[in-house]
């Protein structure tokens, strides 16, 4: 009885250790592992593309309200100037004496 015992317990074994092995050699196999590194590549790409675009739009929401900002500050320039009664020559000879083009100064002073 004893050995029969025995003999159950390595049978047993021997088919829990073939049973493991066989999935881990499909596991590790090469299609198996092509087949999980496309699935995470792919996860990651999508991950990546998805960011990429919540960037641009955020960067394109900016500029909009930027370049809307900076229409609305010269569009109430234009107005005061309409209502102004100083000649426009007057007005360049002022921005030509406070520097000249590209030098920093900045023209929301006239």
């Amino acid at each position: 009885m004893s050995r029969l015992f025995w003999v159950a317990v390595g049978v047993g074994g021997t088919l829990y250790a073939q049973r493991k092995g066989r999935e881990m050699a499909e596991r590790y196999s090469p299609p198996a592992v092509a087949a999980r590194t496309a699935q995470t590549v792919q996860t990651q790409a999508e991950d990546l593309l998805s960011r990429l675009s919540a960037g641009i739009r955020g960067f394109t929401d900016d500029l909009h309200a930027g370049s809307q900002a900076r229409e609305d500050e010269l569009r109430q320039h234009a107005a005061r100037q309409a209502t102004d009664d100083t000649p426009t020559s007057d007005l360049r000879a002022a921005r030509h004496s406070a520097g000249t083009p590209g030098t920093g100064v900045p023209l929301d002073e006239f």
